[in-house]
C-alpha cells in the first residue's frame, strides 16, 4: 500500500469514527481542525486552530458548524492544552467557554514516559528542532509545572471553568475506556479496538544524531540571519 493510500484509508477510518459520534449525539467539530504537528500526517487532527480562532475572534466557521447540531453536545480536543498553553489563551478559552457545562478529561502518560515521548518529538519532530540534552528537557518540564499532573489539572479546571475533571491512564484500551466515560454505547466495538494510543519509540543512536543535527541547523540559522542583517 502507498501513502496516499495509507492516508485516504486512514482519513476514511477517522469520517467513520466521526459519524459515529454523530449518530451517538456528540459533536467533534471538523472546521477548525488541525495538527500540532504537520509533518505526522498519520495523527488525527486536533483543535487547536480553536484557540487561535477565538484569540482573533474569528469563531465564524467554528460557531456555524456547533449551530447546525444545536442539540449535540461537543468535544474539543486539543493535544498541547495540559502543558504548552499560556494561561493568558487559557483564560480566553474559559471565558469563551463560560457559558457552557464544561467537562475536563485528560489521558495521562506516567511521568518519565511522557518525559520520553515529548524529548523524541522534539528532537525529530521537524518543527520544533530542539538540541537539548535530555536532562535539559527534563529540568525545564519539571520547573514549568508539567509533571505535577495533580496540580496541573486542579489549575486548568480553575481556569476552564469545569466542573468535572477525570484523569485516564494512557495506554489500552484507551478508546473503550474514553467511551465508557462519555457513556457512548460501543455500537462498533471493532473499530474501536483498531485504534491504538500513540507511541514514539526510536533509537537512541538515531535521537543523538538528530539533536546534533539540529546544533547545526541552528548555528547555520544564525549564520544567515548574521549574514541578512550585514
Amino acid at each position: 500500500m502507498s501513502v496516499k493510500q495509507r492516508q485516504a484509508a486512514h482519513r476514511s477510518k477517522t469520517i467513520l469514527r466521526l459519524n459515529a459520534l454523530r449518530e451517538c449525539g456528540w459533536l467533534f467539530p471538523r472546521l477548525v481542525m488541525v495538527r500540532q504537528n504537520p509533518f505526522d500526517s498519520a495523527r488525527t487532527p486536533g483543535h487547536l486552530h480553536l484557540l487561535k480562532a477565538i484569540s482573533s475572534s474569528d469563531t465564524a466557521a467554528f460557531e456555524a458548524e456547533i449551530g447546525a447540531r444545536e442539540d449535540a453536545k461537543v468535544i474539543i480536543s486539543i493535544e498541547n492544552l495540559f502543558s504548552d498553553q499560556p494561561d493568558q489563551i487559557l483564560r480566553i478559552l474559559g471565558t469563551y467557554f463560560q457559558d457552557w457545562k464544561v467537562s475536563l478529561i485528560a489521558i495521562l502518560r506516567p511521568q518519565l514516559d511522557w518525559l520520553q515521548s515529548r524529548y523524541v518529538e522534539n528532537v525529530l519532530s521537524g518543527f520544533n528542532t530542539s538540541p537539548d540534552y535530555f536532562r535539559t528537557h527534563v529540568h525545564r518540564m519539571l520547573k514549568s509545572g508539567a509533571l505535577d499532573y495533580e496540580g496541573r489539572l486542579a489549575h486548568l479546571q480553575t481556569i476552564l471553568g469545569a466542573g468535572k475533571v477525570t484523569a485516564l491512564a494512557f495506554g489500552e484500551p484507551l478508546v473503550q475506556r474514553f467511551l465508557e466515560i462519555l457513556e457512548i454505547p460501543q455500537t462498533n466495538p471493532a473499530l474501536a479496538g483498531e485504534i491504538h494510543a500513540n507511541r514514539r519509540e526510536k533509537g537512541a543512536f538515531l535521537i543523538e544524531a538528530n539533536r546534533r543535527l539540529n546544533i547545526l541547523t541552528d548555528v547555520f540559522g544564525q549564520i544567515r540571519t548574521f549574514g541578512a542583517g550585514k
